[in-house]
Protein backbone atom coordinates (compact mmCIF):
# COMPACT_ATOMS: atom_id res chain seq x y z
CA UNK A 1 0.00 0.00 0.00
CA UNK A 2 1.59 3.03 -0.97
CA UNK A 3 1.37 6.07 1.36
CA UNK A 4 0.68 10.01 1.20
CA UNK A 5 3.03 12.90 3.02
CA UNK A 6 2.35 11.76 6.55
CA UNK A 7 2.42 7.84 6.20
CA UNK A 8 -1.72 8.29 5.30
CA UNK A 9 -2.35 5.62 3.06
CA UNK A 10 -3.43 7.36 -0.74
CA UNK A 11 -6.07 4.96 -0.58
CA UNK A 12 -7.64 6.56 2.44
CA UNK A 13 -7.19 10.09 1.68
CA UNK A 14 -6.37 10.65 -1.40
CA UNK A 15 -3.28 11.62 -3.84
CA UNK A 16 -0.92 13.15 -0.45
CA UNK A 17 0.05 17.22 -0.80
CA UNK A 18 -3.10 18.43 -3.47
CA UNK A 19 -5.77 16.92 -1.28
CA UNK A 20 -6.95 19.51 0.74
CA UNK A 21 -6.99 21.83 -2.20
CA UNK A 22 -8.81 19.36 -4.03
CA UNK A 23 -12.00 19.03 -1.38
CA UNK A 24 -12.53 22.69 -2.85
CA UNK A 25 -13.77 21.58 -6.45
CA UNK A 26 -15.91 19.07 -4.18
CA UNK A 27 -17.47 21.48 -1.84
CA UNK A 28 -18.24 24.51 -3.38
CA UNK A 29 -15.74 26.97 -1.60
CA UNK A 30 -15.38 29.57 -4.36
CA UNK A 31 -18.11 31.41 -6.82
CA UNK A 32 -21.90 31.25 -6.27
CA UNK A 33 -23.27 30.80 -3.00
CA UNK A 34 -20.46 27.89 -2.06
CA UNK A 35 -22.75 26.13 0.36
CA UNK A 36 -23.11 22.27 0.73
CA UNK A 37 -25.24 22.31 3.44
CA UNK A 38 -28.86 21.59 2.71
CA UNK A 39 -30.29 24.64 4.14
CA UNK A 40 -29.51 28.15 4.21
CA UNK A 41 -27.32 30.01 1.66
CA UNK A 42 -23.93 32.11 2.93
CA UNK A 43 -23.21 35.64 2.01
CA UNK A 44 -21.66 36.69 -1.08
CA UNK A 45 -18.96 38.25 0.74
CA UNK A 46 -18.40 35.62 3.07
CA UNK A 47 -18.48 33.25 0.02
CA UNK A 48 -15.62 35.47 -1.95
CA UNK A 49 -13.49 35.81 1.70
CA UNK A 50 -13.71 31.99 2.31
CA UNK A 51 -12.53 31.22 -1.39
CA UNK A 52 -9.38 33.86 -1.16
CA UNK A 53 -9.16 32.07 2.03
CA UNK A 54 -9.33 28.73 0.94
CA UNK A 55 -7.07 29.32 -2.19
CA UNK A 56 -4.33 30.90 0.32
CA UNK A 57 -4.43 27.87 2.78
CA UNK A 58 -4.38 25.17 -0.60
CA UNK A 59 -0.51 26.98 -1.79
CA UNK A 60 0.54 26.93 1.97
CA UNK A 61 -0.85 23.78 2.60
CA UNK A 62 0.73 22.41 -1.26
CA UNK A 63 4.22 24.17 0.51
CA UNK A 64 4.47 21.94 3.81
CA UNK A 65 3.21 24.83 6.04
CA UNK A 66 0.41 23.25 7.65
CA UNK A 67 0.43 25.17 10.92
CA UNK A 68 0.06 28.51 8.28
CA UNK A 69 -2.25 26.66 5.98
CA UNK A 70 -4.63 25.59 8.94
CA UNK A 71 -4.66 28.96 10.02
CA UNK A 72 -6.16 30.74 6.85
CA UNK A 73 -8.57 27.60 6.78
CA UNK A 74 -9.80 28.20 10.06
CA UNK A 75 -10.40 32.15 8.86
CA UNK A 76 -12.31 30.44 5.73
CA UNK A 77 -14.61 28.23 8.09
CA UNK A 78 -15.49 31.17 10.22
CA UNK A 79 -16.58 32.83 7.36
CA UNK A 80 -18.61 30.11 5.95
CA UNK A 81 -19.31 27.60 8.58
CA UNK A 82 -21.44 25.78 7.10
CA UNK A 83 -19.69 24.86 3.88
CA UNK A 84 -18.54 20.94 4.68
CA UNK A 85 -15.39 21.34 2.31
CA UNK A 86 -14.03 23.83 4.03
CA UNK A 87 -13.80 21.96 6.94
CA UNK A 88 -12.39 18.57 5.05
CA UNK A 89 -9.46 21.47 4.40
CA UNK A 90 -8.88 22.01 7.49
CA UNK A 91 -9.34 18.36 8.70
CA UNK A 92 -6.38 17.31 5.67
CA UNK A 93 -4.10 20.02 8.32
CA UNK A 94 -5.01 18.34 11.56
CA UNK A 95 -4.10 15.20 10.23
CA UNK A 96 -0.66 16.43 8.84
CA UNK A 97 -0.08 17.84 12.40
CA UNK A 98 -0.95 14.42 14.15
CA UNK A 99 -4.19 16.15 15.52
CA UNK A 100 -6.18 13.21 14.77
CA UNK A 101 -9.33 13.86 17.42
CA UNK A 102 -9.36 17.01 15.99
CA UNK A 103 -9.34 16.22 12.13
CA UNK A 104 -12.22 13.44 12.88
CA UNK A 105 -14.28 16.45 14.71
CA UNK A 106 -13.23 18.32 11.80
CA UNK A 107 -14.83 15.61 9.46
CA UNK A 108 -17.98 15.41 11.83
CA UNK A 109 -18.62 18.82 11.58
CA UNK A 110 -18.20 18.63 7.65
CA UNK A 111 -20.22 16.17 7.46
CA UNK A 112 -23.33 17.77 8.91
CA UNK A 113 -23.70 19.66 5.73
CA UNK A 114 -23.34 16.87 3.36
CA UNK A 115 -26.15 17.17 0.96
CA UNK A 116 -25.75 13.99 -1.27
CA UNK A 117 -22.26 11.97 -1.55
CA UNK A 118 -20.22 14.52 -2.71
CA UNK A 119 -17.85 14.44 0.30
CA UNK A 120 -17.13 11.05 0.18
CA UNK A 121 -13.50 11.88 0.40
CA UNK A 122 -13.71 13.45 3.60
CA UNK A 123 -16.06 10.25 4.93
CA UNK A 124 -12.69 8.54 4.11
CA UNK A 125 -10.22 11.43 5.44
CA UNK A 126 -12.60 10.64 8.53
CA UNK A 127 -11.97 7.14 9.05
CA UNK A 128 -8.29 7.26 8.01
CA UNK A 129 -8.24 9.19 11.73
CA UNK A 130 -10.32 6.96 13.52
CA UNK A 131 -8.35 4.50 12.26
CA UNK A 132 -4.91 5.62 13.50
CA UNK A 133 -6.91 6.05 16.77
CA UNK A 134 -7.57 2.75 16.93
CA UNK A 135 -11.23 3.23 16.88
CA UNK A 136 -12.03 0.69 13.81
CA UNK A 137 -15.53 0.12 14.49
CA UNK A 138 -16.41 3.89 14.53
CA UNK A 139 -14.21 3.88 11.27
CA UNK A 140 -16.31 0.87 9.75
CA UNK A 141 -19.71 2.47 10.36
CA UNK A 142 -18.38 5.94 8.44
CA UNK A 143 -17.01 4.14 5.70
CA UNK A 144 -20.08 1.95 5.57
CA UNK A 145 -22.49 5.14 5.57
CA UNK A 146 -20.14 6.34 2.42
CA UNK A 147 -20.65 3.71 0.19
CA UNK A 148 -24.11 3.22 0.66
CA UNK A 149 -24.35 6.90 -0.58
CA UNK A 150 -22.85 5.84 -3.42
CA UNK A 151 -21.14 8.59 -5.92
CA UNK A 152 -17.84 8.54 -7.39
CA UNK A 153 -16.21 7.60 -3.70
CA UNK A 154 -17.89 4.31 -2.97
CA UNK A 155 -15.76 2.42 -4.44
CA UNK A 156 -12.57 3.58 -2.76
CA UNK A 157 -14.60 3.92 0.36
CA UNK A 158 -15.56 -0.09 -0.26
CA UNK A 159 -11.92 -0.97 -0.33
CA UNK A 160 -11.22 1.11 2.77
CA UNK A 161 -13.78 -0.58 4.36
CA UNK A 162 -12.45 -4.25 3.94
CA UNK A 163 -9.37 -2.69 4.96
CA UNK A 164 -10.56 -1.48 7.79
CA UNK A 165 -12.02 -4.87 8.60
CA UNK A 166 -9.05 -6.58 8.32
CA UNK A 167 -7.59 -4.66 10.85
CA UNK A 168 -10.20 -5.34 13.49
CA UNK A 169 -10.22 -9.35 12.40
CA UNK A 170 -6.02 -8.69 13.09
CA UNK A 171 -6.60 -7.35 16.25
CA UNK A 172 -9.35 -9.80 17.65
CA UNK A 173 -7.05 -13.01 16.18
CA UNK A 174 -4.00 -11.45 18.29
CA UNK A 175 -5.47 -11.05 21.38
CA UNK A 176 -6.55 -14.14 21.36
CA UNK A 177 -3.31 -15.42 20.36
CA UNK A 178 -1.95 -13.71 23.18
CA UNK A 179 -4.25 -15.42 26.08
CA UNK A 180 -3.97 -18.79 24.19
CA UNK A 181 0.09 -18.33 24.52
CA UNK A 182 1.32 -18.36 21.28
CA UNK A 183 2.78 -15.21 21.43
CA UNK A 184 4.82 -15.21 17.88
CA UNK A 185 1.42 -14.88 16.34
CA UNK A 186 0.24 -12.23 18.43
CA UNK A 187 3.21 -10.13 17.93
CA UNK A 188 2.70 -10.62 13.99
CA UNK A 189 -0.63 -9.64 14.09
CA UNK A 190 0.26 -6.27 16.62
CA UNK A 191 2.50 -5.50 13.61
CA UNK A 192 0.07 -5.78 10.96
CA UNK A 193 -2.24 -3.97 12.89
CA UNK A 194 0.28 -0.98 13.55
CA UNK A 195 1.74 -0.92 9.88
CA UNK A 196 -1.86 -1.08 8.44
CA UNK A 197 -2.50 1.82 10.15
CA UNK A 198 -3.44 2.25 14.06
CA UNK A 199 -0.49 3.88 15.47
CA UNK A 200 -2.22 6.16 18.16
CA UNK A 201 -3.84 3.34 19.91
CA UNK A 202 -1.85 2.69 23.23
CA UNK A 203 -3.90 -0.68 23.31
CA UNK A 204 -2.16 -1.89 20.23
CA UNK A 205 1.12 -1.16 21.55
CA UNK A 206 0.62 -2.59 24.70
CA UNK A 207 -0.14 -5.68 22.44
CA UNK A 208 3.14 -5.74 20.68
CA UNK A 209 4.79 -5.04 24.01
CA UNK A 210 3.44 -8.48 25.59
CA UNK A 211 3.85 -10.45 22.69
CA UNK A 212 7.26 -8.73 22.76
CA UNK A 213 7.61 -9.73 26.54
CA UNK A 214 6.73 -13.16 26.59
CA UNK A 215 9.29 -13.87 23.76
CA UNK A 216 11.69 -12.62 26.01
CA UNK A 217 12.67 -9.98 23.72
CA UNK A 218 12.91 -6.79 26.15
CA UNK A 219 14.73 -4.35 24.14
CA UNK A 220 11.28 -4.61 21.81
CA UNK A 221 8.86 -5.08 25.10
CA UNK A 222 10.58 -1.45 26.53
CA UNK A 223 10.16 0.03 23.41
CA UNK A 224 6.78 -0.40 22.49
CA UNK A 225 5.66 -0.07 25.99
CA UNK A 226 7.35 3.31 26.22
CA UNK A 227 5.43 4.10 22.70
CA UNK A 228 2.03 3.67 24.84
CA UNK A 229 3.36 5.58 27.75
CA UNK A 230 3.58 8.74 24.81
CA UNK A 231 0.60 8.16 23.62
CA UNK A 232 -1.09 8.39 27.01
CA UNK A 233 0.78 8.79 30.17
CA UNK A 234 -1.59 7.66 32.35
CA UNK A 235 -1.70 4.09 31.17
CA UNK A 236 -0.38 2.53 33.95
CA UNK A 237 -0.53 -1.18 32.70
CA UNK A 238 2.61 0.18 30.09
CA UNK A 239 4.34 1.25 33.08
CA UNK A 240 4.52 -1.96 34.81
CA UNK A 241 5.08 -4.22 31.29
CA UNK A 242 8.21 -1.52 30.74
CA UNK A 243 9.85 -2.17 34.35
CA UNK A 244 9.47 -5.76 33.52
CA UNK A 245 11.25 -5.06 30.58
CA UNK A 246 13.80 -3.19 32.20
CA UNK A 247 14.28 -5.98 34.70
CA UNK A 248 15.07 -8.21 32.17
CA UNK A 249 17.71 -5.78 30.08
CA UNK A 250 19.42 -5.92 34.20
CA UNK A 251 18.08 -2.08 34.48
CA UNK A 252 16.14 -2.72 37.71
CA UNK A 253 17.03 0.26 38.83
CA UNK A 254 15.67 2.26 36.59
CA UNK A 255 12.62 0.19 36.16
CA UNK A 256 11.73 1.32 40.12
CA UNK A 257 11.87 4.69 39.24
CA UNK A 258 9.60 4.29 36.30
CA UNK A 259 7.18 2.93 38.74
CA UNK A 260 7.49 5.60 41.08
CA UNK A 261 6.65 8.15 38.63
CA UNK A 262 3.83 6.05 37.31
CA UNK A 263 2.41 5.59 40.70
CA UNK A 264 2.72 9.53 40.97
CA UNK A 265 -0.61 9.56 38.36
CA UNK A 266 -2.19 6.87 39.92
CA UNK A 267 -1.32 6.21 43.51
CA UNK A 268 -3.77 3.33 44.19
CA UNK A 269 -2.88 1.21 41.53
CA UNK A 270 -2.56 -1.65 43.03
CA UNK A 271 -0.50 -3.73 39.80
CA UNK A 272 2.11 -1.25 39.87
CA UNK A 273 2.72 -0.47 43.64
CA UNK A 274 3.24 -4.61 43.99
CA UNK A 275 5.38 -4.60 41.25
CA UNK A 276 7.87 -1.31 43.37
CA UNK A 277 7.61 -3.37 46.22
CA UNK A 278 8.38 -6.20 45.24
CA UNK A 279 11.43 -4.92 42.83
CA UNK A 280 12.41 -3.24 45.91
CA UNK A 281 12.77 -6.63 47.95
CA UNK A 282 14.88 -8.18 45.13
CA UNK A 283 17.26 -4.90 45.60
CA UNK A 284 17.63 -5.34 49.03
CA UNK A 285 17.87 -9.23 48.69
CA UNK A 286 20.27 -8.39 45.73
CA UNK A 287 22.66 -5.86 48.20
CA UNK A 288 22.88 -8.33 50.89
CA UNK A 289 24.10 -11.28 48.73
CA UNK A 290 26.48 -8.79 47.03
CA UNK A 291 27.50 -7.77 50.50
CA UNK A 292 28.31 -11.36 51.96
CA UNK A 293 29.75 -12.68 48.50
CA UNK A 294 32.55 -9.90 48.78
CA UNK A 295 33.03 -11.06 52.17
CA UNK A 296 33.37 -15.00 51.37
CA UNK A 297 35.95 -14.07 48.47
CA UNK A 298 37.92 -11.92 50.85
CA UNK A 299 37.96 -15.14 53.73
CA UNK A 300 38.98 -17.43 51.11
CA UNK A 301 35.19 -18.89 51.53
CA UNK A 302 34.40 -20.55 48.16
CA UNK A 303 31.85 -23.05 49.05
CA UNK A 304 29.91 -20.09 50.63
CA UNK A 305 30.66 -18.10 48.11
CA UNK A 306 29.09 -20.49 45.42
CA UNK A 307 26.24 -20.94 47.74
CA UNK A 308 25.17 -17.12 47.98
CA UNK A 309 25.54 -16.74 44.05
CA UNK A 310 22.38 -19.62 43.78
CA UNK A 311 20.66 -17.61 46.17
CA UNK A 312 21.37 -14.43 43.79
CA UNK A 313 20.08 -16.12 41.08
CA UNK A 314 17.11 -17.66 42.83
CA UNK A 315 16.07 -14.05 44.03
CA UNK A 316 15.20 -12.73 40.36
CA UNK A 317 17.14 -15.25 37.09
CA UNK A 318 15.00 -12.91 35.02
CA UNK A 319 17.55 -9.80 35.62
CA UNK A 320 19.94 -10.93 32.90
CA UNK A 321 22.17 -8.70 33.72
CA UNK A 322 22.86 -9.63 37.57
CA UNK A 323 22.09 -13.55 36.47
CA UNK A 324 25.22 -13.03 34.59
CA UNK A 325 27.04 -11.69 37.14
CA UNK A 326 26.35 -14.29 39.73
CA UNK A 327 26.92 -17.00 37.22
CA UNK A 328 30.49 -15.49 36.52
CA UNK A 329 31.22 -15.41 40.65
CA UNK A 330 30.02 -18.97 40.70
CA UNK A 331 32.41 -19.76 38.09
CA UNK A 332 34.98 -18.23 39.80
CA UNK A 333 33.91 -19.49 43.19
CA UNK A 334 34.35 -23.25 41.69
CA UNK A 335 37.55 -22.22 40.23
CA UNK A 336 39.42 -20.51 43.08
CA UNK A 337 37.95 -23.86 45.37
CA UNK A 338 40.05 -26.31 43.05
CA UNK A 339 43.06 -24.88 42.72
CA UNK A 340 42.79 -24.99 46.83
CA UNK A 341 41.99 -28.30 46.77
CA UNK A 342 44.73 -29.26 44.22
CA UNK A 343 47.55 -27.74 46.71
CA UNK A 344 46.34 -30.13 49.62
CA UNK A 345 44.39 -27.06 51.59
CA UNK A 346 41.65 -28.03 54.25
CA UNK A 347 38.77 -26.14 54.15
CA UNK A 348 39.90 -24.81 57.62
CA UNK A 349 43.87 -24.01 56.66
CA UNK A 350 42.43 -22.49 53.71
CA UNK A 351 40.07 -20.32 55.92
CA UNK A 352 42.88 -19.75 58.72
CA UNK A 353 45.50 -18.85 56.21
CA UNK A 354 42.94 -15.88 54.68
CA UNK A 355 41.99 -14.69 58.08
CA UNK A 356 45.32 -14.45 59.39
CA UNK A 357 46.78 -12.89 56.37
CA UNK A 358 43.58 -10.17 57.06
CA UNK A 359 44.75 -9.80 60.68
CA UNK A 360 41.65 -11.39 61.55
CA UNK A 361 43.97 -14.43 63.69
CA UNK A 362 43.16 -18.38 63.13
CA UNK A 363 39.62 -19.13 62.34
CA UNK A 364 38.08 -15.73 63.58
CA UNK A 365 34.71 -14.33 63.58
CA UNK A 366 34.10 -13.90 59.80
CA UNK A 367 29.10 -14.23 59.32
CA UNK A 368 29.84 -16.60 57.02
CA UNK A 369 30.73 -20.42 57.16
Amino acid sequence: MTRGTAGIPDSVVGTGTGDAAAEGGVGGGGGGSGSVCSGGESSGAGTGTAAALREQGNALYKAGQYAEALRLYSQAVGAEPRNGALHGNRAACWMMLGKYERAVADCSEGLRHEAGSELGKLRGRQATALTRLGKLDRAADVLQQGALRGGEHAEALGAQLRSVKGLQASLAVGRQALEEGAFGKAKRCALEVAGGGVSEDPEVWLLLARAHLSLGEHVEAAREAQKAIALDADTLDAYTLRADALVGMGLAEKAMRLLRDGLQRDPDNEAAAAALRRLKRKAAGHARVREELQEAFRLRRFEAAAALCAEGLRLDSDDKRLAAGFYADRAKAYQLLARSRARGETRREREDAAAAKLGGGGGGGGRLR
